[in-house]
């Protein structure tokens, strides 16, 4: 059912994702019919912040790494959002199912929430549907997601988000102080909303910000137009596994 809602199948035949250069390259429609792709859909595609990596987990998960500042959802529109990452977890899902059982049924999301400062939250649209998405048509493909570097805007936009979501869901989510590829593996790394020594690293994170942790904590509605999002060091690449019969 939901398939059918989202268009799922008539979007996929226009799309292929091209691990190489880390893009969903369109294909030619063959009628009338076709689906066709709006302009801030394409935009998202061409630009790529959203990838599968070639690199997987310890346990052989393929990695989803979402560059989360580098995506203007205000200007590409809360639909041609949902479609994106549509497309990207139906791509991934095509690369499981390519491997006849050889490795896990499911996936890891890196959310990277480093970039420039000042830039602005994502609209609460758009958190609605990922979590309704991720909640009726992912329930058992995604395995943790992870994001990071948390900070006071980062920990306003969960505490709305996570309002939407099953305790199970909420399970799944870890809390980063850094950049989720240079994390911890996702079997050693702890949730920061349990972890005392990670939450201690937070807190001096949000006492850079109080203010603006101040306004979320107390009305979380009021995000302010522009937040800070901190940076942090380079990416390192999580090791890779093969998949072995």
């Amino acid at each position: 059912e939901w398939r059918r809602e989202y268009g799922v199948d008539r979007m996929c035949n226009r799309f292929r994702y091209n691990m190489m250069k880390g893009v969903l390259e369109v294909l030619p429609a063959e009628s009338d019919l076709d689906f066709e792709p709006g302009a801030g859909l394409l935009k998202l595609c061409k630009d790529g912040a959203f990838q599968i990596l070639r690199d997987r987990d310890e346990e052989g998960h393929i990695i989803l790494h979402s560059q989360t500042q580098r995506i203007d959802y205000h200007a590409v529109g809360v639909e041609a959002g949902i479609q994106y990452h549509v497309l990207i977890i139906e791509s991934a899902l095509q690369i499981i199912r390519s491997e006849n059982g050889c490795g896990p049924e499911s996936m890891i999301l890196l959310a990277d929430t480093s970039g420039p400062l000042f830039a602005k939250p994502p609209p609460i649209a758009l958190l609605q549907g990922l979590v309704s998405l991720l909640q009726r048509a992912y329930p058992d493909r995604i395995h943790r997601i992870r994001v990071g570097p948390v900070n006071a805007a980062v920990r306003g936009l969960y505490k709305l988000a996570s309002q939407l979501m099953s305790a199970n869901s909420r399970r799944k989510i870890q809390l980063v102080g850094e950049r989720p590829l240079r994390a911890a593996r996702p079997s050693e790394s702890a949730n920061l909303a349990d972890d005392s020594a990670a939450h201690f690293h937070q807190e001096r994170i949000e006492a850079a910000s109080a203010s603006a942790d101040e306004a979320l904590v107390a009305d979380p509605e009021k995000l302010p137009e522009s937040i800070a999002v901190h940076g942090s060091a380079d990416v390192s690449a999580i090791a890779s596994q093969e998949c072995t019969e």
